[in-house]
């Protein structure tokens, strides 16, 4: 009697089995006898030995590490737009202290020299042109004394930290 197969020419307990080995919460993903434990339904009384080969021997087809690796390059795919979306909030989050109306310098200066550190090319030349000519290496040098000092101001620190709480 042969078994249903999906697409990817898995049947039904060894797509499970790959989504487990990717997906499965802690303990389970990346273990391939947890993942056979939780795919084959296995009983109580099966030996340790005869669950591991049977893992190993899942991990051996290429259908399935072919799977795995598709599932694992969608995790990856997922954890790189989750890791954009946040970098996109922290630069609008750090635009908003630059830019606001009541700016207070000692913190509109720190957040803009984050912002200027997380977006490549920000400054494409050493000067940035104002009403007078700021060469950027001094610039930075004097934002570092800068926030040294305000490092040691509480409210700042909140600031910083107001998405950990």
């Amino acid at each position: 009697m042969s078994r249903a197969k999906n697409k990817y020419s898995l049947t039904v307990q060894q797509e499970s089995f790959c989504n487990y080995y990717v997906f499965g919460e802690d303990g389970i993903a990346g273990n391939a006898t947890q993942s056979y434990i939780k795919s084959y339904n296995v009983g109580k009384n099966t030996k340790d030995a005869t669950i591991n080969h049977m893992a190993c021997e899942l991990m051996k087809n290429p259908n399935i590490t072919k799977r795995i690796e598709m599932f694992q390059q969608e995790l990856s795919d997922i954890w790189l737009n989750d890791s954009l979306s946040e970098t996109r909030r922290i630069k609008r989050e750090l635009w908003d202290i630059v830019n606001n109306k009541d700016k207070n310098p000692n913190i509109a200066v720190p957040a803009l020299r984050l912002l200027a550190q997380a977006t490549p090319d920000f400054f494409k030349d050493n000067t940035i042109k104002t009403e007078q000519n700021i060469n950027i290496k001094d610039a930075m040098q004097d934002l570092d004394i800068l926030i040294t000092e305000i490092s040691k101001d509480d409210n700042v620190i909140r600031l910083f930290n107001k998405d950990k709480d």
